[in-house]
């Protein structure tokens, strides 16, 4: 049993690394540009259920706005205020060709809730965003994808077995 858990956990290392961040990021994200106030980006986050978006510039990510932002910015009476001087700035990325275990490094190490995906490595190309559970759920559908092949072969095989069993008798 504890050979069969042992690749199992093997296996789920293998295609962390296989699977690349763009196969697993959000591609039609929702952003702001710096003008934008935090209670336009908080309306919004509310209704579509986010916990942070993108701020872009002229096509080029600038900042993130997250919900702790919107009630810092609530408790400040800033709320009706632009994002662009008080966004976070110093910006984690992924680029979108790295593996999930880049990203899941990343939100292990930084504990953010999402992270951006940029086009390449020192990019400021907005292409995607990835959450933590967007990794999980990939992983999951993958790995039920295996076990549904596994599963089939062995009703193939056990088949084979029993066509050959019957042909002997």
């Amino acid at each position: 049993m504890a050979q069969f858990h042992e690749r199992q956990i093997r296996l789920v290392h293998e295609l962390m690394y296989q699977i690349k961040v763009r196969e697993v990021m959000t591609r039609r994200v929702v952003i702001f540009p710096p003008s934008a106030t935090f209670r336009e980006i908080q309306r919004c986050l509310k209704e579509r259920q986010f916990s942070g978006t993108p701020i872009v510039e002229d096509g080029r990510l600038v900042g993130m706005v997250s919900i702790d932002d919107i009630i810092s910015a609530f408790d400040t009476g800033t709320i009706d205020q632009p994002v662009a001087a008080t966004m976070t700035r110093d910006l984690v990325t992924v680029p979108q060709n790295y593996s999930v275990i880049a990203a899941s490094n990343l939100f292990q190490k930084y504990r953010f809730g999402r992270l951006p995906v940029v086009r390449r490595p020192g990019s400021d190309e907005l292409v995607g965003i990835i959450t933590f559970s967007d990794i999980l759920t990939h992983l999951l559908l993958q790995i039920n994808s295996i076990a549904e092949r596994v599963e089939e072969q062995e009703r193939s095989m056990a088949a084979e077995v029993s066509l050959r069993q019957d042909s002997l008798h």
